[in-house]
């Protein structure tokens, strides 16, 4: 059930076909990959050309290669040094569809088959096919950042130089997404691992990535097999994540401007105290507002006579 679908090579340059006796493992891994696809009601056009493609560049891995504008084969394999320090991106898609042997190639294909089966009818053959490339480029990605990553965490720089080739991250990506994103998966129940093991579905891809850890101790196989699992999860929480995006944006932006954070809400106005009971305070009577009063010259010089002899007798007293 388990293989690591994925070839890690440090020494001389690796072809991809070789006059070897056949694999038992191979026939039982291709009997069952013609099963699943003697089963399917719906033959997915875009899984078997995904297909289709690996086999062909397996049998002539060189001139597939040079579409990809790789003159060998190692020059098209994921390698974080060459990516980073000679930006050669092109490794980061051209990676994928490239096998370092049989049993590898009849693994993945297989996987491939019922994944892509299961999304490609659920999404539809375009959507899954973009989907497809920008998982395929995400994962090598992700792989590219998880390998300085675990050479600053276990000072081993195995998974900086390594080649790898094969589709597994892509894989890893894809099961995230079947077992996650409701849009495209589901997300209930358990998957069993050997009829021993059940795991939440959600989690059968982090934990099927630490079981083959485990059986093929490797530090290039993990970092592709997290930079692919990381993949899925960025593109489930895709939605979350441009959120986030949009609002770092927003801020930066004002802080670019000079606003700095947004506006503070005006002050909260006093709110009055309510009085005890048996003693509120009385209020005044209101009074009622003068009227105005007019009154013509000799009133006015009347009263003004009067007040002048009023304060002469006080002074005179």
């Amino acid at each position: 059930m388990f293989h690591p679908g994925v070839r890690v090579r440090h020494g001389p340059r690796f072809r991809g076909g070789g006059a070897r006796g056949v694999d038992p493992w191979l026939l039982v891994v291709l009997f069952q990959a013609f099963q699943r696809f003697q089963a399917m009601e719906r033959k997915p056009p875009v899984t078997i050309g995904l297909i289709v493609a690996c086999a062909v560049a397996f049998v002539v891995p060189e001139q597939v290669g040079a579409i990809f504008g790789a003159r060998t084969v190692d020059a098209a394999c994921l390698q974080p040094y060459s990516v980073v320090l000679k930006a050669e991106l092109m490794r980061l898609l051209s990676c994928s569809w490239f096998h370092g042997d049989e049993i590898s190639l009849a693994y993945n294909a297989s996987s491939l088959l019922w994944k892509g089966y299961q999304l490609e009818t659920r999404m539809g053959s375009e959507t899954f096919a973009m989907v497809t490339v920008m998982l395929s480029v995400l994962s090598s990605a992700c792989a590219v950042i998880t390998a300085g990553v675990l050479s600053l965490a276990f000072q081993n720089h195995d998974a900086l130089y390594a080649c790898t080739y094969g589709l597994s991250p892509l894989l890893f990506a894809l099961k995230v997404v079947l077992y996650n994103d409701p849009d495209a998966g589901d997300a209930r129940g358990n998957v069993s691992f050997f009829g021993l093991v059940d795991v939440p579905k959600r989690w059968a891809a982090l934990a099927e990535m630490g079981l083959l850890h485990l059986m093929h101790p490797s530090l290039a196989m993990l970092n592709v097999h997290a930079g692919g699992a990381l993949a899925g999860f960025t593109y489930v929480h895709r939605h979350r994540i441009l959120r986030q995006l949009a609002r770092f944006s927003a801020t930066a932006a004002r802080a670019a401007e000079g606003t700095g954070a947004a506006p503070r809400p005006p002050p909260r106005q006093p709110q009055p105290q309510p009085q005890p009971r048996g003693q509120e305070r009385e209020m005044p009577p209101q009074q009622p507002p003068q009227q105005q009063q007019h009154y013509d010259d000799a009133t006015l010089r009347r009263r003004a006579a009067a007040a002048a002899a009023a304060r002469a007798e006080r002074f005179t007293r």
